[in-house]
């Protein structure tokens, strides 16, 4: 089976277990129960009958505003320091309509989880890591930045899984499938080789310098053929 078919057969078995007889249905419905904390049981209907790569858009049909711009810019900074892991998502709106809501949950996942994942929206069995809808408006969206100690991650995890919700004002949503490495730490320098290396850094400096000194207070080489003024 094509990739373009499983992904429509997957639709299609997700529609037709919620008893829903055309691209519609609840949060939980269309695969993605994590949100339903911030959606409830609103029936949305897809915008697209035909599969979204990383994601899908929904809408309200009760409050939908039809000609609005519904379009948006997203960007993801996973970071790790020794003791946390922090991800930051930034949504940008391209129109004026603005966001209401910018949420995430955080998977730990296997490789074939991730792949799965970033295809067909499928989440890993068990809990989330972590879960957030405490975003901050910006003058042109939102930011949400999540926190989470790293030892809350499973050893083995190869990847982190995160579906992100974006709600405008109109009750139009866009699910984002977004899947990255586990971030790691940057390694520190201890203070004893950090110390040695700038007396090292300035022992060099310092030779380089008496070097260029003396060079130039040497007497310069008489012009070959040319008697020196001693002669």
């Amino acid at each position: 089976m094509s990739e373009t078919l499983r992904r429509v057969a997957l639709a299609a078995s997700l529609l037709l277990a919620a008893g829903c007889s055309g691209p519609q249905g609840t949060i939980t419905e269309l695969g993605q129960p994590v949100f339903e904390a911030q959606l409830g049981k609103t029936v949305y209907e897809l915008a697209s009958e035909e599969p979204q790569p990383k994601g899908f858009d929904a809408f309200d049909s009760a409050t939908v505003q039809d000609e609005a711009d519904h379009r948006l810019a997203l960007s993801f900074l996973p970071m790790a320091d020794e003791e946390q892991t922090a991800i930051e998502i930034r949504a940008q709106v391209v129109g004026g309509l603005p966001l209401r809501d910018l949420a995430a949950a955080v998977y730990p996942a296997t490789r074939a989880e991730c792949q799965a994942f970033e295809s067909t929206g499928a989440l890993p069995q068990g809990e989330p890591l972590y879960t957030s809808s405490d975003s901050k408006a910006t003058s042109k969206g939102r930011v949400l930045t999540m926190f989470f100690p790293r030892s809350t991650t499973p050893a083995g995890t190869e990847g982190l899984v995160i579906p992100i919700l974006l709600r405008f004002e109109d009750g139009w949503i866009r699910v984002q499938y977004y899947q990255t490495a586990v971030p790691q730490p940057l390694r520190r320098e201890a203070p004893e080789a950090a110390e040695a290396r700038a007396k090292k850094e300035l022992r060099e400096a310092f030779e380089a310098k008496r070097a260029a000194e003396g060079k130039a207070e040497a007497p310069a080489e008489p012009a070959p053929g040319k008697p020196s003024s001693q002669d």
